[in-house]
């Protein structure tokens, strides 16, 4: 009934797993801090939308780019760069905060890429897992990586919101910054993990957008991979609140307390994950994605 711990047995797994509970702590301050500097900059929660708008279009984009990307060369090199990049921007945010320079732009542009990153690491880290553990273990596998960043989603939010008024923000993504050099460090360690397929001079993989496409077009075919990823959207990106928590926190609850607002969604996906053992052997998985959406 408590989570399923197997796939912690393979060496490489338990170190991405581990390395991922700082990386994930750290991307979750600079998640708090970027809208609450926003917001600051602006006051307007219009402004704290748009920036999550400008980070989807990038993050969906480059999700599916890296998707056929690590299909066609070692993934371990690919998930190097995504990481070495989202460990950049946090620097680059870092840089304008300590600067002063009180630019929306460079903070909207900035969020966009670190998003355009996130996407591709994320597509390419769940393109690794398959390669690193057998197949009967890959739904324990991903309800151990979602209780990381689920915990860190309650943890982090918490540690912002108490150290943003004393620090600024300009030390949380400095935090950020460090953060991700123990998932660089896991990365690393990790095998070659060369295409699947072997590229010879009459077998060369199709052109990405050849494998972006067919891939859309075994989306719209495969009637549970496309009901994932339609209540996936409207649960994440339509049915979230987030873009009003800075202006909610500063008109009606005191300034500290955005930390708690953004703990309050991963509490209960936390709580599901502890008790993980009950699904990861479920047989319907479309039926079970489709009840926990609706609830």
């Amino acid at each position: 009934m408590l989570v399923d711990t197997r796939p912690l047995r393979v060496t490489e797994f338990r170190r991405l797993w581990a390395a991922g509970i700082m990386t994930a702590l750290g991307a979750q301050l600079t998640a708090v801090a970027v809208p609450l500097q926003i917001y600051a900059l602006t006051g307007s929660s219009a402004y704290v939308g748009l920036a999550g708008l400008i980070g989807f279009a990038p993050m969906a984009l480059a999700a599916l780019w890296a998707g056929a990307l690590a299909d066609a060369h070692d993934r371990r090199r690919v998930l190097l760069a995504t990481t070495t990049g989202i460990g950049a921007t946090s620097a680059l945010l870092w840089a304008q905060a300590w600067a002063n320079l009180r630019s929306t732009g460079v903070l909207l542009l900035l969020t966009g890429v670190q998003q355009a990153l996130f996407g591709a690491n994320t597509s390419v880290s769940r393109a690794v897992t398959p390669r690193l553990l057998p197949p009967e273990a890959l739904p324990a596998a991903g309800a151990l990586q979602s209780t990381v960043i689920l915990s860190a989603g309650i943890t982090g939010p918490l540690l912002a919101g108490a150290l943003i008024p004393v620090v600024g923000p300009q030390t949380l993504y400095l935090t950020d910054t460090m953060a991700v050099c123990a998932t660089l460090w896991a990365v690393w360690r990790l095998p070659a993990l060369p295409p699947t397929v072997i590229t010879t001079h009459t077998h060369r993989p199709a052109p990405a957008i050849q494998r972006i496409t067919e891939g859309l077009l075994l989306l719209t075919r495969h009637q549970l991979l496309l009901t994932v990823c339609l209540s996936d959207f409207a649960a994440l990106f339509l049915a979230l609140p987030t873009a009003l928590f800075p202006q909610l926190a500063r008109e009606a609850f005191h300034p500290s307390d955005i930390g708690v607002l953004y703990a309050a969604l991963s509490a209960g996906g936390l709580l599901a994950a502890l008790f993980s053992g009950l699904f990861t052997r479920v047989g319907r998985h479309g039926l079970a994605i489709g009840v926990s959406i609706a609830v």
